[in-house]
């Protein structure tokens, strides 16, 4: 077995610890490699459904205005470096074997017994800080308030339309989930809220009221109207009229999606 090999099985026998929602955790383990997470300009995406099509989305269009771009999902669907990736080229694997064990190293000397998805954190962050990113697009793992990615601070923030997922975790109601999602929200940093059910809203709105968070709410801030079966739509935004909008994701429910990332666009600009 190579050491590639060795390194990601390693890797893998963190599952072992289950998953630890406590985010002091998360910035212990920061602290002790610089704080990265300190040096980003992030986007922070959380939601139940349509967060990585709107995290693929962002990334693209932000690609395509030459930006560099750090694009962080969750789950892979083959191998682990999916999960990473700057200007769409997933990290290569001899550095992320590099990443491993240098972070390896630092946590067994400090103590650190991080859980898999604590580590992997970890690791995007000081990954993308490294290699100075001009922004980073980042999905929450599960929920929002206690995801180990909820220790970043980003220039804006998205919470994608809420349902019923997680729900031992999350709560048993909408509301319930929605404020878990709705946890990412920062004080005094806006959001694009995607959320068309009035739980959902009430909930979300109330929390961005709280942290004095400006709002861009679909169907009053911005809204679409779809072409399907055609992958086009036409987008109505505070300053922003795009008509006959292509899209390149197949499937109706995309059109709500790229209306979310076209929403969030119109807000960083």
């Amino acid at each position: 077995m190579d050491q590639l090999s060795k390194t990601i099985d390693w890797l893998y026998s963190l599952e072992a610890r289950g998953e630890i929602y406590k985010l002091e955790r998360m910035e212990a383990a920061l602290e002790v490699i610089g704080n990265p997470h300190r040096k980003l300009r992030a986007v922070h995406i959380a939601g139940t459904k349509g967060k990585g099509s709107v995290a693929a989305m962002l990334d693209s269009c932000l690609r395509r205005a030459r930006y560099k771009t750090g694009l962080y999902t969750k789950p892979h669907l083959v191998n682990l470096a999916e999960r990473t990736r700057i200007s769409g080229a997933e990290i290569p694997a001899a550095l992320m074997l590099d990443y491993i064990e240098r972070l390896r190293a630092i946590y067994d000397r400090a103590g650190l017994a991080l859980t898999f998805f604590e580590f992997t954190v970890a690791m995007m962050f000081l990954y993308f800080a490294e290699e100075h990113v001009d922004i980073a697009i980042v999905e929450t793992g599960l929920g929002g308030r206690l995801d180990s990615t909820n220790v970043v601070t980003p220039i804006l923030s998205v919470i994608t339309p809420i349902g019923f997922d997680h729900m031992e975790y999350l709560g048993y109601t909408i509301a319930a989930i929605a404020g878990e999602k709705g946890g990412i929200i920062k004080n005094d940093v806006p959001v694009v809220i995607g959320a068309r059910d009035e739980e959902s809203r009430l909930t979300l709105t109330s929390i961005a009221a709280q942290r004095r968070s400006a709002v861009r709410l679909i169907d009053r801030d911005f809204s679409y109207k779809s072409h399907a079966p055609a992958h086009r739509l036409d987008y109505h935004g505070l300053g922003l009229e795009l008509r006959d909008l292509e899209i390149g994701l197949a499937g109706p429910f995309q059109h709500e999606n790229a209306a979310i990332a076209v929403a969030t666009l119109e807000a960083l600009r």
